[in-house]
């Protein structure tokens, strides 16, 4: 299958116990969720994944779309999704797909955090049933994933059809709504993986005038190698602080507007429906709105 490692399926309690530390939401709050808790398996689904480390920016977003928030011994969850713009339960069990080798209980597909929560399993899972299966999200588009996690419909934009201010103005404007906001990489430039998708975090002009875009891979590791990369001399601590930039090989790094225009072929974003009323989704035989809402 797709020249990956022969799975078997098992369930989660089996393969992560309770015992062991292995929770739903560490203390059973969306304090411990952060972006970086999302790592990619062996499954091409960088769409559905960069989608989940934008929800996980602000926890409460990942948090509330469980109707559980522990684990329980029946297996059983349901997330809250998007069908064609409805509002719908996916119901999930928690077998799971596990590497059969002597040595390792590793899921093949999204990663346990490193604080050993299981949502992301769980999530991955319950958008895998919505389009059908684990093989039908081995590949796809963010606004998509975006879409069938929030309700809400996509903006794309090329950036060789934009200017270089008006791609800032862009981003600024989606960044401080909140909005879901996303990248595709066409060609390996500086290091990046081609036909993947990336998540934008954040912009952040610095105090020189150079103009930032947070960007995160869900491969979780740094491969960037352009102009204010992790191991570039040009960061000092007062634009570390300026930044908020950590260096780690966490797969989180800058790049300056002008590289990330010509890096990235164009940006996509989300709004962010966490404050919506449900009245703005569709609804099916919903006999309150008459007709309009059938």
């Amino acid at each position: 299958m797709l020249g990956l490692p022969k799975v078997n399926w098992r369930r989660a309690s089996e393969v992560f116990p309770e015992e062991e530390g292995y929770t739903l939401f560490k203390n059973n709050s969306p304090a411990s969720i952060s972006f970086h808790d999302v790592k990619q398996g062996a499954l091409a689904t960088y769409w559905v994944l960069s989608t989940i480390s934008a929800l996980a920016e602000y926890p409460e977003r990942i948090y509330n779309m469980f109707d559980q928030k522990t684990l329980n011994k029946a297996g059983i969850y349901t997330i809250r999704m998007y069908a064609m713009g409805v509002p719908v339960s996916v119901l999930v069990d928690d077998y799971i797909p596990e590497t059969l080798s002597d040595d390792s209980d590793e899921n093949n597909f999204v990663k346990v955090t490193p604080d050993k929560e299981l949502w992301p399993v769980l999530l991955e899972k319950a958008f895998a049933k919505l389009y059908g299966n684990y093989l039908s999200i081995n590949k796809g588009w963010p606004t998509d994933a975006a879409l069938g996690m929030i309700g809400s419909d996509g903006r794309t934009i090329n950036h060789s059809s934009m200017t270089v201010e008006a791609l800032w103005d862009y981003l600024k404007e989606n960044d401080g709504k909140k909005a879901l906001i996303q990248c595709f990489c066409m060609i390996a430039r500086y290091g990046l993986t081609r036909s993947q998708s990336y998540t934008v975090l954040g912009v952040v002009e610095l105090s020189n005038g150079v103009k930032l875009v947070k960007v995160r891979n869900p491969f979780a590791i740094d491969n960037y190698t352009g102009p204010w990369n992790d191991s570039d001399p040009l960061w000092t601590d007062l634009f570390k602080s300026e930044a908020g930039m950590e260096s780690a090989n966490d797969g989180t790094f800058f790049v300056p507007i002008y590289d990330y225009k010509r890096g990235f072929f164009m940006s996509m974003s989300n709004p962010d429906t966490s404050n919506w009323h449900h009245s703005y989704f569709l609804s099916l035989d919903n006999k309150e709105l008459g007709e309009e809402g059938a």
